[in-house]
């Protein structure tokens, strides 16, 4: 009874077409965030010169350095797809945008080997809160006949996202002649652009919208609660 009474009280299915906006708005603002995600784990090559030139830090040390960023992201990637199926997608995704983006300020101000690895192992983990927390909004959202699509363009702005990568680390050493820091501060400040616009324009279920999707979407995959 109590079921039949709840039903009762949905909000009618919207149309297919109002659906497929929403669908494609929660896509986009996921592939928006995750094109600048690159630009706070893919540019410590570019610094490597500046590094060594200034803390005397041997390449065998910096390669050290790098690994521990992907063993943390490794860890991560196990963690964290847990908790964006606990919290959310939209919030797992936000805050490793945003604690990525302090994380790489905070490696800015590095003086030696230990404070540099350990901001960029940190980095390193709050990194791997964006994948697996865009994918579970776009799960949420695309039914299982679309994932193939949906996932395609998911990864397409990760592939550009390293283009964007190169890019920026680029301008900011050769064209602004900064020097190391830098990559570190300007390029990610992207990255917290696209953690902010995720927040504002994702919604993890279309629940949290108040909307029913249409019967045509009543495949899609059961939402986290």
């Amino acid at each position: 009874m109590s079921t039949r009474v709840s039903a009762d009280h949905l909000p009618a299915p919207i149309s297919e077409q109002r659906f497929r906006k929403l669908q494609w708005r929660m896509l986009l603002a996921a592939m928006f965030c995750y094109l600048f995600f690159y630009t706070g784990r893919q540019t410590f090559g570019f610094a490597i010169p500046g590094i060594q030139e200034e803390l005397g830090i041997s390449k065998a040390t910096l390669g050290a350095i790098s690994g521990i960023l992907l063993w943390s992201y490794a860890v991560g990637q196990a963690v964290n797809g847990n908790l964006a199926d606990k919290f959310g997608g939209r919030r797992i995704m936000t805050a490793g945008a945003v604690l990525s983006t302090i994380m790489n300020w905070c490696v800015s101000f590095a003086t030696g080997p230990k404070s540099l690895g350990v901001l960029w192992g940190a980095n390193g983990y709050v990194q791997a809160m964006g994948w697996a927390a865009g994918g579970r909004v776009i799960s949420n959202w695309w039914t299982p006949h679309e994932r193939g699509k949906s996932f395609g363009f998911y990864t397409f702005a990760a592939g550009m996202a390293s283009v964007l990568a190169f890019v920026t680390s680029t301008l900011v050493v050769d064209t602004f002649d900064l020097d190391w820091r830098w990559i570190f501060r300007i390029p990610v400040l992207l990255m917290l652009v696209g953690g902010l616009a995720f927040w504002l324009m994702a919604r993890d279920k279309p629940a949290d919208l108040g909307v029913t999707p249409p019967r045509s979407s009543s495949t899609t995959a059961r939402p986290c609660r």
